[in-house]
Formats: C-alpha cells, structure tokens, sequence
C-alpha cells in the first residue's frame, strides 16, 4: 500500500498581526533623464501615470512630459516606483480591511480576490486568496490560476527589480504544490518545491517538510499519487539533512516579505537593522488518523474546533 500524506482532519488557522497602515510610497527622487534621446536633464520626479511624467527642474519649475518617450532606463525606474507603490498599497489594504473579516477562509478568499484583481502588478492579496481558496472548497483550478498569477507578476517584477519577493514567491509557489498534490499531480507538484526551495536560504520548515513528505510516496499501481524517478532525486538531493519536526501532513503558509517604504529603509540602515516583523503567520493544513496519514477526498462538516464529521468510508479509504 502506498504510503501518502494529504488532509483527512483539517485544521487551519489564519492570524494577522497588524503594525499599523502604510501610507503611500514617497516616489521624490533626484536623477538624470533623457527624454526622446534628444536632451537629458537633472530633474525630481514629482509624479506619474501610465501617460505622463511630472518632473521639477532645478530653477523650481514643474514639467511634463509624454512617459512613451522617455529612455529605456528611465522607463525601467517608473516600474520599480510603480510596482513598488501598488505593493506598498495592496499590502496596506490588506492589513485594514481582512483583519475585520470574521467569515473564514471563503470570506478572505472573496475579499482578496477582489484585492487581487484590482492591483494587478502585486502578489499579496493573490497568495491569500489562492490559499484561502484552496481551504474552502474544492476549486483547485481556480486557486492554481490565481497562485500561478502571482509568480507571474514576482516574475514581472523581477525584471526592474532583481531579487525581490524571494519570500512571498517561494510561499506561492509551495502552496501551488500543496494544491497540485491536492489534484494528485505528483511529479508537478515535485517541481515546485524545488523552485520554491530554491529561492530561500535557509530553507523554509513548511518547503523542507512538504518535499520530504512528498519524497517518501511510494509508487505503485495502486497509488493515486506518482513521483517520476527525476523530481524524487532531485527533491531528496536538495532537502538531504534538512531538519524535519513537523507533524504528518501538507503545510500552506502565508509568509510574505512586507514592501519597505524608503523612509524607513533610510532609517532603518542608520540605526543599523532592516528587520521588522510579518503580520502573517503560517496557515496550516495536516492530518492524522491513529499515525497513519493518506490521500482522500470528500465532503465534511466541522462540529467542533479540529473536528470534522464526514462518512467512515472516507476515513478507511
């Protein structure tokens, strides 16, 4: 029989620590631009959208100029103020308007999803919305698109702004894997744990356990869940000596990196520390039924905190 870990009692748990709102990004900052490749000059910029750029000259004067005509350089600055803002943005109104909601995972996945459809360059609201998805129903597709979205726009991103969202890419992309394993994809999900295990040094508990977990499924005609020879090997190559010391089970999280307002960062690397704490702590789904763990799919209803009444077959299967 082969051996598998997915959620038969599941208990989940999403907790917000709140700092406080953000408020907008100060995007005033003096640089050389070149406009039309005709003329460059020093200049503060004051303002943007997607048509214009307002920038104030030395003797105080403001100008604007058309944004499609300004130099590839200083196209790829706009895009790092813009993404940066619309993170600083979608992060605040998450941290104010989820925190009230007392509806439970389908409440946070329907007022994410409209978080996540309305800033369209940022991966927060899209993580929630994907994990909260995949604890309240069974719309794996649905969660799979919205979660693959957001390491699409980590990935956009990435091209004006290298490195960024190493956490918040690594925490979509386990819980995609979470929700590919959900759909029996084994070798697929075998994928993403190591694109998500590579973008964190040290390695995250949940990654590191959830790709062990996956690593000692055993193949056979039975099993409903297959691991191809590659993804094992290379799972097991990357998590060998890991520490291990969560329970039996498939981990979420929620762990993102909060964006950085300049001033504080500026304020931060004088008093000689970056750190500030997450306001989200890990989501967890696990199972367990006398030690033993297994695939299995059903219809439930929870009586009673880390209770679920659901058919005896389903348990024995």
């Amino acid at each position: 029989m082969a051996t598998l870990r997915a959620p038969i009692q599941a208990v989940a748990c999403l907790f917000f620590a709140f700092m406080g709102p953000l408020s907008s990004v100060s995007i005033a900052q003096t640089k050389v631009w070149t406009y039309k490749g005709q003329f460059s000059t020093t200049a503060t910029l004051v303002s943007f959208d997607e048509k214009n750029v307002s920038l104030e000259l030395a003797d105080g004067s403001i100008r604007t100029l058309l944004r499609k005509f300004f130099s590839e350089e200083d196209e790829n600055y706009l895009l790092s103020e813009q993404y940066k803002q619309s993170d600083c943005e979608q992060w605040q109104i998450i941290e104010s308007q989820v925190a009230k909601l007392s509806s439970g995972a389908g409440g946070v996945a329907q007022a994410t999803l409209a978080f996540h459809n309305e800033y369209k360059h940022s991966p927060y609201a899209g993580v929630l919305c994907g994990t909260a998805t995949l604890l309240s129903s069974n719309e794996f597709d649905k969660a799979a698109v919205i979660l693959n979205e957001c390491v699409r726009r980590i990935d956009e991103q990435r091209r004006v702004r290298p490195g960024i969202h190493k956490q918040t890419r690594a925490t979509a992309l386990n819980n995609l894997a979470v929700c590919m394993i959900k759909q029996h994809k084994g070798s697929p999900a075998a994928a993403k744990f190591v694109q998500a295990a590579e973008e964190m040094t040290p390695i995250s508990m949940a990654i590191a356990h959830n790709g062990l977990s996956l690593t000692q499924v055993v193949d056979n005609k039975f099993a409903l869940l297959k691991l191809d020879a590659r993804n094992r090997t290379k799972l097991s190559v990357m998590l060998a000596g890991v520490p291990d010391s969560l329970p039996p089970g498939y981990f979420y999280a929620t762990k993102m990196q909060r964006p950085e307002r300049p001033d504080v960062a500026a304020r931060s690397a004088v008093q000689g520390s970056s750190v500030r704490p997450n306001p989200f702590q890990s989501l967890a789904i696990h199972s367990s039924f006398d030690g033993r763990s297994a695939i299995a799919s059903g219809t439930g209803w929870v009586v009673a905190p880390e209770w679920v009444l659901t058919c005896s077959k389903l348990i024995s299967a």
